[in-house]
């Protein structure tokens, strides 16, 4: 007979516990309650009678779950020693025991954690938010399990030692995408995301694990008190950044804030730090910014389209500015992108596809489970002719890196310059029980119109160039080479 069917215990009973199982099926696992198993181990785990044999079909192992078979190991022992139960009953007792551990949910909120101390609640917390959503499956290639059992082992004498912990555990993924925010940058975030903010007219872009000026708005704050480019923030308003893992967006939540209001900004240059107090003003910042140029050698007319960001209304202001370039008669076009950290995705699509055919792929979007978003052109683009060519540097990126690819990829454009920078990913924030702050989490990747992971590898250019030319003169930095290429 087969051991599902004893009668002590219904075999209604049984399915609807394998039926529980089977449903939360995704991608050729199983996920049930925070660990993943093999499809092909459900039903052979569910009727095993093999202690050893049940630890080895699992991904990671459950606390809950070593706990149960333990005692139930112990106790099937001690039973079959004195009163020498029948092998069906143990198999049947087992069985659903597993079953039962398995379909019993992991506490899915901090307040769940009855036994555990505060530190030890916002520790489990924060590392249920990154598995419950993080790309990389394997958490980079360690027992991600394993870390949150060793940091829940722990006694902690308060929360800056749980924060310590928590940064060291999300530092392990070697994403520095995937950071804890403190409560103070958390709110930062939230305020500029939701809240009538303004700023010191400055732009941030990334380099060497440091947040840098990227440019200065001749008519802003930061510029009238003497802000310039490639200094290094230090700390905004004593908040630290030059910690190695801060970001450009995580520093320009900071500077944001009410009208009229001051923020006190450091940076670092030639080696000293550097103070200044700021008042917050409404800041126009020109994202787009074209003009025609000559160049030795060549045919015709250049003009150069300089965008700084994107955002949802670059492509029509790029558009503008096409149409009031092929009015002055150019004969080639450059996109000068030095410096774009990125900003919107859809602004840098959207901004690709005036320059190509209709249905071209612009990106593919890559979720944790391997599901694709496929964005592609709708119409042909406003320019399908004219020679294009894109300059490029080491701070070019996210849907900076996303429009030179796909405009490079398709064929529409040569790319010169430097590396760009290999920003390939996307995040998401979420917050913390008990103003905790919140965790950042990096939940799909770009890939290139040819499927090309673009994360810590950036764009590789056609020609490459010297790119410390004046942001206003791009053509300095082009050799007569890149123009033959066209």
């Amino acid at each position: 007979m087969n051991r599902l069917s004893t009668p002590i215990f219904p075999r209604w009973r049984i399915a609807a516990i394998m039926a529980a199982a089977s449903a939360v099926r995704h991608n050729a696992s199983y996920h049930v309650h925070g660990f993943v198993f093999d499809p092909s181990s459900v039903f052979s785990t569910l009727q095993s009678t093999s202690l050893q044999s049940v630890p080895r079909s699992f991904h990671r192992p459950h606390r809950r779950l070593h706990d149960v078979l333990s005692a139930t190991k112990k106790n099937i022992e001690t039973s079959s020693a004195s009163n020498k139960l029948s092998t069906k009953l143990i198999s049947t007792f087992l069985t659903v025991t597993i079953a039962t551990a398995l379909l019993s949910p992991l506490p899915s909120h901090s307040s769940d954690y009855g036994s555990f101390t505060p530190e030890q609640r916002f520790i489990a917390e924060a590392w249920r938010v990154v598995d419950n959503s993080y790309l990389d499956r394997t958490f980079n290639h360690q027992n991600w399990f394993q870390m949150r059992q060793d940091a829940l082992s722990r006694k902690y004498k308060s929360m800056d030692e749980a924060r310590e912990e928590i940064d060291h555990m999300l530092g392990t993924l070697g994403d520095r995408y995937t950071r804890y925010l403190s409560p103070s940058k958390y709110d930062s975030v939230v305020n500029a995301a939701t809240g009538n903010v303004f700023g010191v007219g400055i732009e941030l872009a990334a380099s060497n694990d440091r947040v840098i000026i990227g440019d200065v708005e001749s008519s802003g704050p930061a510029y009238k008190e003497g802000i310039k480019p490639n200094d290094v923030v230090v700390r905004v308003d004593g908040i630290q950044f030059n910690d190695g893992k801060s970001t450009p967006d995580d520093v320009a939540a900071a500077i944001r804030g009410p009208e009229g209001s001051k923020v006190g900004v450091t940076v670092e240059r030639d080696g000293m730090n550097v103070d200044f107090i700021l008042t917050r003003e409404p800041i126009k910042i020109t994202s787009v910014k074209s003009y025609v140029s000559d160049k030795s050698g060549l045919d015709g007319k250049v003009g150069v389209i300089r965008i700084k960001s994107f955002s949802g209304t670059t492509a029509d202001t790029v558009k503008s500015a096409l149409e009031d370039l092929k009015k002055k008669g150019v004969k080639y076009l450059v996109l000068d992108l030095r410096g774009n950290p990125g900003g919107l995705l859809p602004g840098g699509v959207d901004t690709a596809s005036l320059f190509l055919d209709a249905n071209k792929p612009v990106v593919f979007v890559v979720n944790k489970s391997g599901v694709v978003d496929s964005q592609a052109t709708l119409s042909d683009g406003f320019d399908l002719e004219t020679p294009l060519i894109l300059l490029v540097d080491h701070n070019t990126a996210s849907a900076a890196e996303v429009m030179t690819a796909a405009l490079q990829e398709n064929g529409r454009a040569i790319v010169v310059g430097e590396q760009t920078f290999g920003k390939g990913i996307v995040q998401t924030i979420r917050q913390l029980d008990d103003n905790n702050g919140g965790v950042a989490v990096t939940i799909a990747r770009y890939e290139t119109p040819k499927h090309n992971d673009i994360n810590k590898r950036g764009v590789t250019v056609d020609v490459s160039t010297g790119v410390d030319c004046a942001k206003d003169d791009a053509l300095a930095c082009l050799p007569k080479e890149a123009f033959r290429k066209l």
